[in-house]
């Protein structure tokens, strides 16, 4: 008589890990699909996309609540916080993105600068891709326009290309 081979049935633990990863695929599915001019599915993706990364380069990531200054706090274990502004961009027709840092008269929101955080994360949406930034190399301006492709005309003189900035 041929036995089989026992076959090892998987533990609860991973059916709790299988149905989180399910519900984080319907949640993104969902942030996808829903119309993406809704500021806030970009900006979860966004966030997502950074936790991601930052997670891949071996930081300790925790999110701030919705009301802070910044969205996350990133730790290197060597003793020093990073807090984090995410912004989710979309790419200009001439390869560009935009960051605002000053807010109008009007908004009740604080202008961004070394006082209330360390960084910019822009997730460029065309390139999955996501940047880190020092919030140093840009804080003097009101808003700036950084270049993710380059000139087509090969022009040099003023260009900010995303990649000098970034410090990823």
């Amino acid at each position: 008589m041929v036995r089989s081979p026992v076959q090892a049935r998987p533990g609860p633990l991973f059916y709790t890990f299988i149905a989180q990863l399910v519900r984080a695929f319907d949640t993104l599915s969902i942030a996808i699909n829903i119309n993406m001019s809704i500021t806030n599915q970009k900006g979860y993706i966004g966030e997502q996309a950074f936790a991601l990364e930052a997670a891949k380069r071996g930081y300790w990531v925790a999110q701030m609540p919705q009301d802070c200054p910044y969205d996350f706090i990133l730790d290197k274990r060597d003793g020093n916080l990073i807090r984090v502004q995410v912004k989710y961009r979309s790419l200009q027709l001439n390869g560009t993105i935009s960051l605002r840092l000053k807010n109008g008269a009007r908004s009740n929101r604080a202008n961004y600068s070394s006082n209330n955080i360390d960084m910019f994360a822009v997730y460029v949406a065309e390139k999955e891709e996501t940047f880190l930034i020092p919030i140093s190399e840009i804080q003097d301006m009101d808003e700036i326009s950084i270049r993710v492709e380059p000139p087509k005309n090969n022009q040099k003189k003023g260009v900010r290309l995303i990649q000098e900035l970034n410090i990823w």
